[in-house]
């Protein structure tokens, strides 16, 4: 991890490879992980692709803090954070929580004006993950001690139900995001 903090790939790719020969096929997937970012690290960096980025259109980014977007996979809902002033208060309001809002794509294509999601606390949340489906979103919620739990929210027919806990993940300790293997199952 040294040599990636140090933007040494190269050598990263070394000592991984090393490792991975004393531990055949007992590698830790963390190890496995970081040999195979480090090897597309090298193949990006060596032929960098030409982007343009492109600001939403609408009323999706503000003045604010807006974040973390989760976009469904077929491209009609989209959710994000944001510390916008809630609804009513004055541009100049202190900002707000950190809330999820949700657009969703009209007819046209293009994205209707966020709302505030459905099941907004006082509390800081954050969208992670929205299922295949687009009827299971996956959420970061801060708890009065500071630390993270992860919930999650089905979608009902015209609203989204109340978030509840995820079992299994949740700890004393910080839970701030969510992988899903192949099967569907989180880690």
């Amino acid at each position: 991890k040294a040599y990636l903090n140090q933007n040494s790939s190269d050598s990263a790719i070394i000592c991984l490879a090393q490792y991975q020969n004393k531990l055949h096929d007992n590698l830790p997937l963390d190890a496995g992980r970081q040999l195979v970012m480090c090897l597309n690290y090298n193949q990006l960096t060596n032929q960098p692709r030409q982007l343009k980025i492109t600001p939403l259109a609408g009323d999706i980014n503000t003045r604010f803090s807006d974040a973390n977007p989760v976009l469904s996979i077929d491209g009609k809902i989209l959710f994000m954070s944001s510390r916008r002033p809630a609804m009513g208060e004055n541009d100049n309001a202190l900002l707000g929580d950190n809330d999820i809002y949700v657009a969703y794509r009209n007819d046209n294509g293009t994205l209707s004006a966020p709302m505030p999601f459905d099941n907004n606390t006082n509390l800081d949340e954050e969208p992670l993950y929205i299922n295949l489906d687009g009827n299971k979103l996956y959420l970061r919620q801060q708890q009065k001690n500071g630390t993270g739990d992860i919930l999650y929210a089905e979608r009902l027919e015209t609203s989204w139900g109340k978030p509840q806990k995820l079992k299994g993940v949740n700890t004393a300790a910080d839970e701030n995001g969510i992988a899903f293997s192949a099967d569907g199952n989180y880690r």
